[in-house]
């Protein structure tokens, strides 16, 4: 009696649009039909090619595999698209049609030896000695990476006795740890989840740059960061931060975003001079007063300009930028000293203010503070806005 048992679906092809009917295996007896086992063991089962245009889609259905000689007997490898409660029913669904099938011969103590196997790693699993088929697995999975890459991971790995000491001296670095996980996601994941994946990988690797400089050489050696894939996936990802509330990281997601809107726009190199203050050259679409801000962060140690370009870049306004760079005195008094020298008119506000030394920065802060109660707060902590020498100076601006 034939325990393979398959169902007939209605089908669209997602290429033309045909419609059609095709069978799908759900329950393949391995011993009395091995080619169904070896297409269960290549990832072909469930590859229905459309009679209109060609097309091989892959259908999303779940799988029972009988091997009655081998132990497990039964693998149960549950579809891709669904809920572990959706899994548990289709699972009750196929073990009771086999079942039916088996008569006699079945024993419902095969059902707690059952093995459940994601689809991916079907082909190790039905693999007739799976320890070899996981080592040339990962063998060709090295083969896809660079080089340098392959010989650090390889060194690593004749270097470890199990694989929880290759897995922890893995995570001692990060950059191999995550190439090879890339690389074993192209392998085992469909190929839209795997560049998802791969581009997810990617922009944490720019977000998690440490320096502007860092961050820019991820972007020069990954362009699809400029995709419009890129900025849909940042901005999914500020609105989850934003909707677990956490806007720090909703902030520094946002900033990364706008710079890689911006390198669309200008190119790479001028987005991240814009940025750091970075160059010689100002852009000529610039203001005036954009000009002199780009001149006075230029003029700036490096650190200090970086520092409040990115003040700049996470601010939401000028106020905004005004009130966070308050909180920065030394930033502040370097940014004003800064400003008075790139000037074009040095008699203006800013030359006064950076002549004033201490009071000038002072007073600047009670200019910037934005409310009553941040003006008490800034009064509160300098008195020498109290003197007469503060009333000159508020005078001679």
């Amino acid at each position: 009696m034939a325990h393979s048992i398959a169902q007939t679906l209605e089908l669209t092809c997602p290429n033309c649009g045909g419609h059609f009917s095709a069978e799908v295996w759900l329950i393949i007896d391995g011993e009395a039909r091995p080619d169904l086992l070896q297409r269960a063991q290549d990832g072909s089962l469930h590859a229905i090619p459309c009679p209109h245009c060609g097309h091989a889609g892959m259908v999303d259905a779940p799988l029972l595999i009988y091997r009655p000689r081998a132990v497990p007997r039964l693998i149960f490898s549950p579809a891709q698209g669904t809920t572990a409660e959706q899994d548990q029913e289709q699972a009750g669904e196929l073990l009771g049609l086999l079942a039916e099938a088996l008569g006699d011969d079945w024993d419902d103590a095969w059902v707690a030896e059952m093995q459940v196997v994601p689809r991916e790693a079907l082909p190790l699993t039905l693999a007739e000695d799976p320890e070899r088929a996981l080592e040339e697995a990962f063998i060709a999975t090295l083969q896809s990476l660079p080089a340098d890459q392959r010989a650090a991971i390889k060194a690593i790995w004749a270097a470890s006795s199990n694989a929880e000491e290759l897995k922890a001296r893995l995570a001692a670095r990060p950059e191999l740890e995550a190439a090879l996980a890339l690389a074993l996601a192209r392998q085992a994941l469909p190929e839209p989840e795997a560049r998802r994946l791969e581009l997810a990988l990617i922009l944490n690797e720019f977000v998690s740059a440490e320096t502007w400089a860092e961050s820019q050489r991820v972007m020069e050696a990954h362009p699809e960061l400029l995709s419009e894939e890129a900025d849909k996936a940042l901005t999914d990802f500020i609105e989850q931060t934003k909707e677990q509330g956490d806007e720090t990281t909703a902030a520094t997601l946002r900033e990364h975003r706008d710079l890689l809107r911006r390198c669309r726009e200008v190119g790479v190199e001028r987005a991240f001079a814009e940025l750091t203050g970075g160059g010689d050259e100002l852009p000529d679409d610039l203001s005036e007063d954009e000009q002199i801000l780009a001149r006075a962060l230029q003029s700036l140690p490096e650190e200090q300009g970086q520092a409040i370009a990115e003040i700049f870049a996470t601010a939401e306004d000028a106020e905004a930028f005004e009130q966070a760079l308050a909180a920065r005195p030394d930033l502040q008094h370097a940014l004003i000293q800064a400003l008075a020298a790139a000037q074009p008119e040095p008699s203006g506000p800013m030359q006064v203010l950076a002549e004033a030394g201490e009071l000038g920065q002072h007073l600047l802060a009670l200019l910037n503070a934005g409310s009553l109660e941040n003006a008490r707060q800034v009064v509160a902590r300098n008195p020498d806005l109290l003197t007469a020498e503060a009333e000159a100076l508020i005078e001679a601006l």
